[in-house]
């Protein structure tokens, strides 16, 4: 068993090392006629036989081997057509050993009819699969439309078995009848072989290039077996047959034609081409001939009660047989149906996904308009009033140069000055959060952003009822960043915990901290809500746990990218006692003097 991959790879090498050679045609033929030979000068009897059944045996073991060699080089669509191939032929050699096994091992005559006779029989079935299966075209089918192929498969098989035994198996089981079995078995048999002919010459004709080629030889495989066996089947009915005779010549050919085909599938560069039916109009045919065969069964029965002439005992096997295999047939249609209906669950639970997606794209898209409308609306406010502000701000400081006035005049202008400032401060955060623009990284005092993105959380007529902690630092917290984009990363965290807090209790302690140490700066928010129900996922695009309308899921996604561009980590835990907490990794902006902070610090905090 361990040793199962090497010795398949020793046969690969065989296999390769023979196509190498220029004369394996020539072999081919020197093999038939050499057997032709023995065939027409050996005298009948056990040295004839033995040579003529393990000749067969081996040549047919060699061509399933070539088959399977075939499907493990071939991709998972044309692996399916090759495997079938080598079931076909592996039912074969099954039934040929048994040959074998009477006329060799046991040297006793083989009986007719013979009980490897359905092996014969239903080796076809597979061939029959193959032809469905187009492997000259890559056809979009998944893992799925390949388990209903074996369902399908299978439902065949059974068919096929169910034929056999009606019109042959009660002259081999119930009755024996040697002279009947043989007709009704050679008729059957014959229509079978006919039936896969007829599907490899369509293929062969509707195909081009080197698949048409493949095709071809396999017509000419199977028509040369179909005549063969027919011919050796007769033989057998009038007992003039015996192994290694004549009438094994042409079976020895078709044998030897189906490993020529497989040989020259390895060495044959094999195109794709058009297919000649859809994926969906061959899963159609599939469950149409599933349907027909099921509905088939019940007609053989009635046919077979009004059939007066037939005998009582061959009535109840049939009847048995029928039940049996309509029971078989009628679960494989439920495991069907249950695997499509899974399917269908799936693809509807998809559908819906992708229907909720759109929905909440489309949102954002509204969303992002009314943003860049207000957005304009703020810009225009803000620079209508940074005008007077500017005024008062002037008006202001000439007061307070003013000596002449008094003390309590003096403590009014500076308050003035003071409110106005702040004023000027928050309009100015107002338009820094609004405007898009290109990221343009650069040193800036991070516990400022942070700052100013509470002061615009405060500011939240909703949030009024959340009271904010600030545990910052008294110096500047020096990082290379956009200004603009960190802003932003900081409001939605801020807003995010506030509307949990809010939605949940109504009102919460929202805790910022931001601590550094000698290479990062670690942004902290602390709230008191009810905490996150999938950390891992809450940065995911379009993860929200709001109701439909009240967000798209994006504005943490936006964050998580942010922070990313700025080669930092965000991350999100619950806390013990309830809550949630995220934190934000920035890199310090390490050696760069403060001087060089482009960040106003007056009236900031």
């Amino acid at each position: 068993m361990y040793g199962g991959p090497y010795h398949f790879n020793s046969v690969q090498e065989v296999f390769m090392s023979i196509l190498r050679s220029k004369n394996v045609n020539i072999w081919l033929l020197a093999i038939l006629v050499v057997y032709a030979l023995v065939a027409l000068v050996a005298p009948r009897g056990y040295g004839l036989a033995t040579f003529g059944n393990l000749g067969q045996a081996l040549l047919q073991a060699v061509a399933v081997a070539a088959f399977l060699l075939n499907a493990k080089l071939a991709g998972k669509h044309r692996r399916a057509f090759w495997v079938c191939l080598a079931m076909g032929g592996a039912l074969w050699f099954a039934g040929q050993c048994m040959w074998v096994y009477y006329e060799v091992i046991l040297k006793l005559p083989v009986p007719n009819p013979f009980s490897a006779d359905i092996l014969f029989f239903l080796h076809t079935v597979p061939l029959i699969a193959a032809t469905t299966l187009q492997p000259h075209a890559e056809l979009t089918g998944d893992d799925h439309h390949f388990r209903l192929g074996y369902f399908d498969f299978a439902m065949l098989l059974v068919w096929w078995v169910f034929i056999y035994g009606y019109i042959v198996g009660p002259w081999q089981y119930v009755e024996l009848d040697e002279r009947t079995f043989g007709s009704r078995y050679n008729f059957l048999y014959l229509a079978e072989n006919l039936f896969v002919i007829a599907a490899f010459g369509v293929l062969w004709l509707r195909t081009n290039r080197s698949w048409r080629r493949v095709y071809g030889r396999l017509f000419l495989t199977y028509a040369v077996y179909a005549s063969s066996s027919y011919v050796l089947n007769v033989a057998i009915d009038n007992h003039v047959y015996y192994t290694g005779s004549i009438y094994d010549i042409p079976l020895v050919a078709a044998i030897l034609l189906q490993a020529y085909t497989a040989l020259f599938a390895l060495r044959t560069p094999l195109e794709q081409e058009p297919a000649l039916i859809s994926v969906a109009s061959q899963n159609s045919w599939h469950g149409r001939l599933a349907a027909a065969a099921v509905i088939s069964m019940p007609l053989f029965a009635f046919w077979d009660a009004l059939a007066e002439s037939t005998p009582d005992s061959i009535q109840h096997f049939r009847l048995l047989l029928t039940l049996a295999c309509m029971l078989l047939l009628m679960l494989l249609l439920f495991f069907k149906q249950s695997l499509l209906e899974g399917k269908l669950i799936s693809l509807l639970q998809e559908s819906r996904n992708s229907y909720d997606d759109l929905q909440r794209i489309q949102g954002q898209l509204v969303q992002t308009e009314k943003l860049a409308s207000i957005g304009r609306l703020v810009a225009g406010a803000a620079h209508e009033i940074n005008n007077p502000l500017t005024a008062i701000l002037g008006y202001s400081d000439l007061l307070i140069e003013d000596n002449q006035l008094a003390a309590e005049q003096l403590d009014m202008a500076q308050k003035i000055r003071q409110q106005a400032r702040r004023t000027k401060q928050l309009v100015q955060n107002f338009l820094t959060f609004a405007t898009q623009a290109p990221m343009r990284m650069r040193p800036l005092d991070f516990n400022l952003v942070v700052a100013n993105g509470l002061q615009l959380q405060e500011l939240d007529s909703g949030h009024k009822d959340v009271k904010s902690v600030r545990r910052l630092p008294d110096s500047p917290v020096v990082v290379n960043g956009d200004e603009n984009h960190l802003l932003q990363m900081c409001v939605h965290i801020f807003n995010n915990a506030a509307e949990a807090m809010v939605g949940a209790h109504g009102r919460g302690v929202l805790t910022v901290s931001l601590e550094v140490n000698e290479t990062h700066a670690v942004l902290k928010c602390r709230d008191t809500g009810p905490g996150v129900a999938e950390p891992g996922r809450i940065f995911d695009p379009f993860y929200t746990t709001k109701a439909v309308g009240k967000g798209t899921g994006l504005g943490l996604s936006a964050c998580y990218g942010i922070v990313r561009d700025h080669g930092g980590l965000i991350g999100c835990t619950n806390l013990p006692g309830g809550g949630a907490l995220f934190e934000v990794t920035l890199p310090l902006a390490t050696g760069q003097p403060l001087s060089s902070i482009a960040v106003a610090h007056s009236g900031a905090r």
